[in-house]
């Protein structure tokens, strides 16, 4: 993609896109991680069988690593720097490109929106003398 940087001094070249596959498999605490999470399950497992090992699988720490070892909750954990990695690529909209008069009849949603707004009589159902909060 073509930003017409090349020629100007001290410009910045722009940051590549962050890969998923990096954040979520290839740093070491996401290693250490799903390595956590398939020796525990693993092991679990196994403890279905075997009656000595069950009785591990049943103590309290046991219990704590069952819930903090799963799938979405590792994934919850490596996602932070992932999207801080994402925003801080050239794939993030910029405030300046940001045009609030883009359409003409104000935003959709938020402040002045008339679907949003309850103190606006266009805003039908939500408008708040319909509730009947407010009385001519």
């Amino acid at each position: 993609m073509d930003h017409g940087i090349e020629g100007v001094v001290g410009a910045v070249s722009p940051r590549p896109k962050p890969h998923k596959l990096y954040y979520f498999w290839r740093r070491p605490l996401a290693k250490v991680l799903w390595g956590a999470f398939a020796l525990f399950w693993a092991g679990f497992l196994v403890a279905q069988m075997v009656d000595w090992l069950g009785s591990i699988y049943e103590t309290m720490p046991a219990n704590y690593l069952k819930i903090l070892l799963q799938p979405v909750l590792i994934l919850i954990l490596l996602t932070p720097r992932y999207v801080r990695a994402w925003i801080e690529s050239e794939d993030w909209v910029e405030d300046e490109d940001y045009d609030p008069n883009a359409w003409p009849n104000g935003p959709l949603v938020g402040p002045g929106s008339p679907y949003s707004d309850p103190t606006n009589p266009r805003s039908g159902g939500l408008y708040l003398r319909h509730f009947g909060y407010w009385k001519d």
